[in-house]
């Protein structure tokens, strides 16, 4: 997850953009705070969805020692053309919030 932070706060930024929000009217950390754990939990939720029942045991050990990155790491090795899952997930975490917000 190559600058996945950085991504997150980009996308969700633009996001909030898209959907009518002003940067300088709106409380855009407020908004960010209230939108990054929403994804994450899409992206984590499509993330365990993709896996078999031994690999998602052996990611949760490793988040559950503290080993986000080695864990992180994996998941991105063993789900086929990851860039690309991902992005697909960004695209329907957009399409639904921009749906809820018209």
């Amino acid at each position: 997850m190559k600058n996945t932070e950085q991504f997150d706060e980009d996308f969700i930024t633009n996001l909030l953009v898209e959907a009518g929000f002003s940067p300088e009217e709106d409380n855009f950390e407020e908004l960010r705070e209230d939108l990054e754990p929403l994804l994450m939990d899409k992206i984590l939720e499509k993330v365990f969805e993709a896996l078999s029942v031994k690999q998602r045991e052996e990611i949760m050990s490793l988040f559950d020692n503290g080993k986000e990155a080695e864990a992180l790491a994996k998941i991105e090795k063993m789900i086929p053309d990851y860039d690309n899952f991902l992005a697909d997930i960004f695209q329907e975490f957009e399409e639904e919030y921009l749906k809820s917000v018209k």
